[in-house]
Order: C-alpha cells, then structure tokens, then sequence
C-alpha cells in the first residue's frame, strides 16, 4: 500500500521525470545484490541498476516525444484560430445588425399571427406554456413559439424540462439562461427578460473573441519556442545507453574468460560512483578516478 501510494503521489506531482512511476530499484535491486553476493561479482549489480535507470530515461524521452507532438497539434490548432474568429465575429455582427433593424421601441412577441405587447402578456403566457406542454408531451418534436426582435423561438423538451432555442440569421442558440427544469418558476416577463440578456449580450461575445485573439496569439509564440526543442536528458540518456552496452560486453568477456578481470566503470550514466560508494559497493581507495561525463575506454587485464 506504502509503495501503491508514493507512485501516485508522484504521478499526482508530474514533474518531468517523476512522470514515470519510480517502482523500479526494489525487486530488481535486491535481486542484482543477492546475485552479486553468491558469485562475488559486483558488476551485475552496477548492470542491473543501469538497465533500471535506462528503463526510467526511456519513458522519460517517450514522454517528451509525446508532449511535442501534442504541441505540434496544438500549434496548427493556435495558427488557425484567427480565421476562426474572424468568422465568429462576422457572425456576430450579422446578428446585432439583423437584432436592430428588428427591434423598435414598442417591442413586440409575434406568436400565431398576432404581436403581443406589454397590455396583453397574460396572453402570450397562455401560448408559451401551451408550446412548452405539447414538447413535453411529444418531445421527439421541437415547437415553434414565435419570433422576438427577429429570433425565431423554439423550444424542444430534455430530460424533465425544456430549453427554448433561438435561430438567427446565422445559426441556432441554446442559452443557457433559457432552460428550464421542471419545477423551475416560469414567468412571461421573467422569459422576456432572459430573451434580451441573451440577444444583447453579442457586442460582448465579440468584445471576448477580441481578447481571445491576443490570448492565443502569445500562446502561438510561446508554442513555437517549446517545439523542436531537444530532448533535456539527451547527454545521460546517450551516457545510459552507452553504459548498458559495455557492461553487458564485459560481463560476457567475463562469462566466456573467468579468469578474465574486469576495471570497467560507469562513464557517465546512473548509477554514479558516488551511488555505489553510498551503497557500500565500491571502495574507491582501490578504484581509478573518473572525471564525471568524461568518456573513457575500458580498461581489460588479461
């Protein structure tokens, strides 16, 4: 449970290389040291912790292949944004003009061939929950309820309520503020009301659009700077890789030659000398010096 625990605090952290769940070293570790033990031979322990180190790095460069991809995608998605809002906002203006040439100072509900103000909106209450009922009772069907400020209004049934949709010049609506759920209150000057915070709130959405563009717009810097990036790690991953190599070539010069000794150490890669020192593997009063990261050829006696 201990261990089930630490892996998810340490993917719920994400950084960049605990992104890959660190339960490797146990098992395979006391196993290299058992091993190591019987046959005296403590390069296959330094082999085994190697090939866990490589493992982790691996997934580590398998991570960063698949965040650059994703920003190659978001990238494309970033560059075409400005199109996309330009429409929108075409869109919009199409809208508030199509809204004002529609609206005049005595505003008018236009429902079954009559125009419902202000004296009669117990009326139009009537034709309303009439369109409401019939969806409810037939809610494959959308109703038409009539036209307001140029918006034809229909309402479709979902789940236990209905939602009134309006349709423009340039597409369907479904605001929000216009469900209604059952039990909900329902009122004609509440519904007129919610209709005209819906239709005046245009100059706002293409307001937000605006500042939408500037937002993507330093992101779609931003992006570009972070793709084709190289890989942070690249010099221990190459270090690992190296490593693994020649000590899986001297542990079988070893195999096929007992007699043959091997000096061989890590060049670069994990685990460090200073790994080994603290494990009581190395004693480096009778070990050679390496430089760290200093490339160096493996020494052999015969």
């Amino acid at each position: 449970m201990q261990v089930k625990a630490e892996s998810i605090e340490q993917f719920r952290k994400g950084d960049s290389l605990a992104r890959v769940i660190e339960d490797v070293a146990g098992e395979a570790a006391n196993a290299a040291e058992m091993k190591a033990a019987a046959t005296g031979n403590e390069l296959i322990f330094t082999q085994v912790k190697l090939a866990s180190e490589l493992k982790k790095m691996e997934a580590v460069l398998a991570n960063f292949q698949r965040s650059q991809h994703q920003l190659e995608r978001r990238v494309a998605n970033l560059e075409k944004y400005p199109e996309r809002a330009a429409k929108e906002i075409a869109a919009w203006r199409q809208e508030i003009e199509h809204r004002d040439k529609n609206t005049t100072k005595e505003v008018y509900f236009a429902a079954d061939g009559q125009l419902y103000g202000e004296k009669n909106r117990a009326d139009l209450l009537l034709v309303v929950a009439r369109g409401m009922k019939d969806v409810v009772n037939r809610p494959e069907q959308a109703k038409k309820v009539g036209l307001y400020r140029g918006f034809k209004v229909h309402v479709e049934a979902f789940g236990q309520g209905c939602q009134f949709v309006l349709e423009g010049k340039t597409g369907l609506y479904n605001p929000l503020n216009l469900s209604y759920r059952k039990g909900d209150e329902f009122n004609i000057q509440g519904f007129i009301q919610r209709l005209d915070n819906f239709l005046n709130k245009f100059e706002a959405n293409i307001e937000e659009t605006e500042k939408e563009k500037v937002k993507k717009a330093a992101e779609l810097v931003t992006a570009r700077e972070s793709l084709g990036q190289t890989f942070p790690h690249q010099a221990e991953l190459e270090a690992l890789r190296r490593d693994n190599r020649e000590v899986l070539r001297e542990l079988h010069l070893m195999q096929k030659n007992p007699a043959y000794k091997s000096n061989w150490r890590p060049t670069g890669g994990q685990p460090s000398k200073d790994s080994h020192e603290r494990e009581g593997i190395i004693d480096h009063h009778s070990q050679p010096q390496v430089a760290a990261n200093r490339p160096v050829q493996p020494s052999f006696s015969l």
